[in-house]
This record gives structure tokens, sequence and C-alpha cells, in this order.
């Protein structure tokens, strides 16, 4: 029989400062294969208060059960818009719950450079910065914008002001021939990087490439270091520091939840995780919209939030 892991995962949107309307993706980049994780978003609502998000939070947790919660500030879009001074008294928030054990950002970086310390002060333990590509000319291509060394310097910041830094890559034809170079910037900054497929659509198809693709050169330029497979991530050691390369890459539906109608189709991997969005909704799987609950309404009780997380394969 599966077993339930102790520690739960919330992702928290948040790229609006409370009060003000949702409007779609709010990005200062503008890369092809973003789709928001296919989630249903709302317009026109407003988003929630730092205060109201953490009430959201307290919730879940209470309904979970889990002894262990680790949370990460995301969003349709980049967090870092709504300001330090606005992330900042969300971290201090949600750093004083019970359970809250690790409180990560997802970043893209490039506006990053200008808040890290304010944010590591304010509780902050870590960031994902999104970086696609190492080549200056492609992430124009990718993104819209040549600001690639402004993603670099948030990334070195934020690494040197004590934040734990991992670098997110999604693996495709922009950047199959850089494999070498992030396990050399792994090494350089001793961070861990972390490679995920591409969910191709739309235009973005062409740049597709298998998963596996990667794994070979890995297995090539790293034959003689320690490698690890859990569910999953395939996992690379490179010294005793901690430093990594990791690929997600999962073929097995682990999700508790044996019954659930897109079972069949799902490969998320999110079991541990839920989402919650900037109007107060629960998003307990990535993929249902049939099973999101409002976290606001007065009409939603803790039965049926356990409920919803027990659709998603939480329990």
């Amino acid at each position: 029989m599966a077993k339930v892991n102790s520690l739960l995962k919330i992702r928290l949107d948040k790229t609006l400062k409370g009060g003000e309307f949702l409007r779609g993706k709010r990005c200062n980049l503008n890369c092809p294969w973003c789709h928001g994780d296919y989630f249903y978003h709302k317009e026109g609502l407003r988003a929630l208060d730092n205060k109201e998000i953490v009430e959201c939070v307290k919730k879940v947790i209470l309904a979970s059960e889990r002894p262990r919660v680790e949370i990460k500030i995301s969003g349709q879009g980049e967090p870092c818009l709504v300001g330090k001074e606005e992330l900042g008294d969300l971290i201090r928030r949600l750093k004083r719950l019970p359970k809250v054990e690790n409180l990560k950002l997802v970043t893209n970086g490039t506006i990053l450079a200008e808040m890290a310390n304010d944010l590591y002060r304010s509780g902050l333990d870590g960031c994902n910065v999104s970086i696609h590509t190492l080549n200056p000319e492609k992430y124009k291509m990718i993104t819209g914008r040549k600001i690639l060394y402004k993603a670099m310097e948030g990334l070195t910041l934020a690494k040197k002001v004590g934040l734990k830094v991992k670098v997110n890559t999604i693996y495709s034809r922009f950047n199959e021939e850089e494999v070498g170079d992030y396990v050399d910037l792994a090494l350089r900054k001793r961070i861990t990087i972390k490679f995920f497929r591409l969910l191709p659509h739309g235009s973005c198809e062409s740049f597709y490439l298998p998963i596996e693709n990667l794994v070979e050169q890995l297995n090539q330029l790293l034959f003689k270091k320690n490698k690890r497979r859990q569910r999953f991530l395939l996992e690379y050691l490179l010294d005793n520091s901690g430093t990594k390369i990791q690929v997600k890459n999962s073929k097995i539906n682990y999700c508790l939840n044996r019954y659930c109608p897109s079972r069949s189709a799902c490969l998320e991997t999110c079991r541990y995780s839920v989402r919650i969005s900037q109007d107060g909704d629960l998003h307990p799987c990535g993929v249902r919209l049939d099973n999101i609950i409002s976290l606001i309404s007065p009409r939603t009780r803790l039965e049926d939030i356990k409920k919803a997380l027990r659709s998603g394969g939480k329990f």
C-alpha cells in the first residue's frame, strides 16, 4: 500500500498586490512554452492581500494533517514584479506559521539582485531561478529580451546573501548543446541544476526533444559520478558539498486517487503538491478543474477542503 509523504508542498500564486484585479499572466519575459501550468485562472476578480493568503494557507495545512510544509511563492508570471516590500511582508507572515519549514521563491531572476538581501532577511530560505539557456543571443530568442546577465546577477547575489539556489531549466533544442556548460555552472556556483521535460503545445512543439536524449548526454559526461534514481527524479551528485544535476522524469502515475477520471492521461507527479491561486482557490492537482474549491467562501468547511485534497491524491 502506498504511503503518504509527511511533507505537503504548497505553491502560492503571487504576481499582484492585494486588491489588484486578476488579468492573466504578468511577466517581464515572454517565453514561448509558458502555459500557466495549464491551470484555469480567473480574470477580473480581486487578488487576495497577504493576510488573506496566509489564512488560506492555514486552512490547507490544517486540512492536510501533514506535519511538515514547504511553500513556493510563484505564480502565473514573475512574483518579483510585486516588489520587495510586498514579497517581504508575505514571507514574514508565512514563516510565522507552524509546520512551515522551507520557503522558496520561483523566479526568472532578472530583478532578483536588487531584492535578494531583503528577501533573505525577511526569512526566505531559497530560490529557484529559471534559466533555459546560457547563451545571451538564445536567451533573447526565448524570452524576447537580451538580459541573461541580469538573471545571472540575480542568481549570484542570491547565493552570496545566503539563499539556497537552484536553477530550473527546460530541456529543448535551444540548450541541447549546452549540457556541459550547465554542469560547469553547477560546479562553479555550487548549486543544483534541475532539468524539466518540455510540455509541447502550439508553436513550441518544434523545440521539443525527448528527455531521454538529455539523460544519455549526462550519462556520457558524468559516468563516474554517483547517480541515484528516485520516483520522480534522476540525480547526479557532482561533489561532496551537495552540488547536483537533477532530471525530472516520470512515466509512472503514483497518485493515491486510483479512481481519478484523468488518471490515464496524468503524469504530473504532483503527489505531494497543491496550488493556491491569487483569488483564493485551491487546486488539489495539476490537470483537473472539477475539484477546485474556494478557500475564502464562508460555505467552505474543513471537511470540504479534505475532500478536495483527497480527490487530488493527497490522502
